[in-house]
């Protein structure tokens, strides 16, 4: 993909910006390209050049939020100071309430995941496999392929919470007690595996 002027990225990012403030009064499903063009002050021909499709418009929407969102932020700063399992607690827990302020976007990346659109599927699925690299930093302790893996599960009891709270109209109290759940399960195994530190030579 050619590299885009100045003037074509903040293009873009106005088409992004109207795709995910239409969520804001209209299900996925009955949002039209042409509305998301008239929002963003563009020719629908516009929109198209940039997002081929529906399903790509919203994948990327969808991924630029998770990167950019100021209600996500909070897990992407964490202080690396803090035990992994506190490191990962904050994680969750900011991104499921950025989920509980903002169902639909859930519901979007739930519903992209099988888009028939492979792009867009693509970009879903790089989206949560950085959002597990992530989880699989805080769990270096455990070891690079374990961390991973742990990642993965990790990810799919969020998921899986995330899913019955916000699609099947559960709780989202549970959301938050499930995870919390988990993450205290990997506590042990994550102190177990740290590195003792190093004593100081001014130490006794």
């Amino acid at each position: 993909m050619p590299r885009l002027t100045a003037t074509q990225t903040a293009r873009r990012s106005r088409i992004l910006a109207a795709a995910l403030s239409a969520l804001d009064s209209a299900e996925y499903e009955h949002i039209q390209m042409r509305s998301v063009a008239r929002a963003a002050d563009v020719a629908l021909g516009t929109v198209y050049r940039y997002f081929p499709s529906k399903e790509f418009l919203y994948a990327s929407a969808v991924r630029e939020w998770a990167v950019t969102a100021p209600e996500l932020a909070a897990a992407r700063q964490v202080p690396d100071e803090l035990p992994p399992e506190d490191r990962l607690r904050v994680r969750l827990h900011t991104i499921i309430a950025a989920f509980e302020l903002r169902p639909w976007h859930y519901r979007v990346h739930v519903a992209l995941r099988t888009a028939a659109d492979r792009q867009a599927a693509a970009l879903i699925a790089a989206t949560e496999r950085d959002t597990r690299m992530i989880l699989a930093h805080d769990l270096d302790a455990l070891g690079p392929a374990a961390a991973e893996d742990t990642a993965l599960m990790l990810w799919a009891v969020v998921d899986a919470a995330l899913r019955e709270a916000i699609i099947r109209g559960g709780d989202i109290a549970e959301a938050y007690r499930v995870v919390d759940r988990f993450v205290d399960l990997l506590a042990t195994p994550l102190r177990w595996a740290a590195p003792v530190p190093a004593a100081r030579d001014d130490q006794p």
